[in-house]
């Protein structure tokens, strides 16, 4: 890499498919190391000054850092010659040429993201690494604004904000001017995690993975800081073709380390205009919650203090249990005319026709939904009455039928079933439906 030492960041981008538009996702890793190059510590770009080494832009512009960025683009399963074409196709070659970004390949015949992310993470020499998936980018002086808050800060993460991209049209490989010009096009900020009202805007609080609700993240999308990253162990979970970073985020947020993210830095942008993803469509349910059903016999979960270990959870009913019906009810997948999808033998692997039924995935959704009742006292309490149907249907152990009624119940509830608990006494609970509602609407 052009310069002496290792990068600031080193930004991991997997690529298993020519029809992604891996390079806009590049260009925009590379937006702030451009900045940092025309800039510098020696003098700030765009008619800016310098003050402690940090390039303070005029103009009432956030003030952003010199980042020196290293791209590793790794070609999974695909020719790197053919990744390395597209590349230079867009005027990266010059990128290449000066180690700013580097290809590697993985030929390892195993349909899921993690290999890929972990041998770039593997290869990460920088204090801060970060991961960015082939459909996505960051909005312009994101990296830059991320570095500043991990250093101020001493942070062991920085979660990005998230929105998803709202461009029209969409699917074009912009410059860098052309990502920064479409910045308002993407759509609002994701709220996820739901943080407490203040925290943050009045105060540099860290992150509090039960009061801000940090579990429901399962994505580690920001600047992790490496050498937590090595301490921990963190790795995606192997064959995982979904979910495979749900443990290694749950892992971070309990780990009891400084956690920061600021609301009002530029965001990662979810693309939207992928012609297929891994992690999208119709999977047997075994495979489809293979993580949740690993990250529930994780040694260090039960561990954990019992807020914790009921926020945990909670947030694994909710978004992954309750999701899954949801999901099934969703696409006639239950239905009397449904042909439900054969159960998965191994995680990973692909599922094993004729072994599956709705029966199948009744009893195996009940058996995740019980383990996860026995994490913590008071689990099931913040559940609306929709919710509490599905569930106390799977605690019961309750026959493919019976789930699929419920599961349709759910569907269709009211307002009222769909916020309230059964006990009003839980109605303004941490983890209830309501408050995160009120949360996830208000301006803060």
């Amino acid at each position: 890499m052009r310069g002496a030492g290792p990068p600031d960041v080193d930004v991991v981008v997997a690529v298993h498919d020519l029809r992604r538009d891996f390079v806009r996702a590049v260009r925009s890793a590379l937006a702030d190391d451009d900045a940092g190059r025309a800039g510098g510590a020696g003098g700030a770009a765009d008619g800016g000054s310098v003050a402690g080494g940090v390039a303070v832009a005029d103009g009432g512009r956030r003030a952003g850092v010199a980042v020196r960025v290293r791209v590793t683009v790794v070609a999974h399963n695909l020719d790197a010659s053919l990744v390395e074409a597209a590349l230079d196709g867009d005027e990266l070659s010059g990128a290449r040429r000066e180690g700013r970004v580097r290809v590697l390949e993985l030929a390892d015949g195993v349909p899921s993201p993690a290999g890929p992310f972990t041998l770039g993470l593997d290869r990460a020499e920088a204090e801060y690494v970060s991961i960015l998936g082939s459909d996505d980018w960051w909005q312009p002086g994101a990296l830059a604004a991320w570095l500043r808050v991990a250093r101020s800060r001493s942070s062991a993460a920085v979660l990005a904000p998230m929105r998803l991209d709202k461009a029209p049209g969409g699917g074009a490989s912009p410059s860098a001017e052309g990502i920064g010009a479409g910045r308002a096009a993407v759509g609002p900020v994701i709220r996820n995690p739901v943080l407490r009202p203040f925290a943050g805007r009045l105060w540099p609080a860290a992150l509090d993975p039960v009061r801000d609700r940090l579990a429901p993240r399962s994505a580690p999308l920001g600047l992790l800081r490496r050498e937590v990253v090595e301490r921990l162990g963190l790795r995606l979970t192997p064959g995982l073709r979904t979910g495979e970073d749900i443990a290694f985020s749950a892992r971070l947020w309990f780990s009891g380390l400084r956690l920061d993210l600021d609301r009002s830095a530029p965001a990662y942008v979810i693309g939207t205009d992928a012609v297929e993803r891994v992690s999208v469509g119709a999977k047997p349910v075994e495979v489809e919650l293979a993580a949740v059903r690993l990250l529930r016999d994780e040694p260090w979960v039960e561990l954990l203090g019992e807020a914790q270990r009921r926020s945990l959870a909670v947030a694994m009913l909710r978004v992954h249990v309750l999701g899954a019906v949801a999901r099934r009810v969703a696409r006639g997948d239950w239905s009397e005319e449904g042909d439900p999808v054969g159960l998965g033998t191994a995680v990973g692997q692909d599922a094993v026709v004729g072994q599956g039924s709705l029966e199948g995935e009744a009893r195996w959704l009940s058996e995740l939904a019980r383990d996860l009742a026995r994490l913590a006292p008071g689990v099931l309490a913040p559940f609306s009455r929709a919710d509490r149907l599905v569930l106390d249907a799977l605690l019961a152990g309750a026959d493919g039928a019976r789930l699929a009624a419920v599961g349709a119940a759910r569907a269709a509830a009211g307002r009222v079933d769909a916020v309230v608990p059964t006990r009003l006494r839980h109605v303004v609970d941490r983890e209830g439906t309501l408050r995160r509602y009120v949360r996830e609407r208000m301006w803060w």
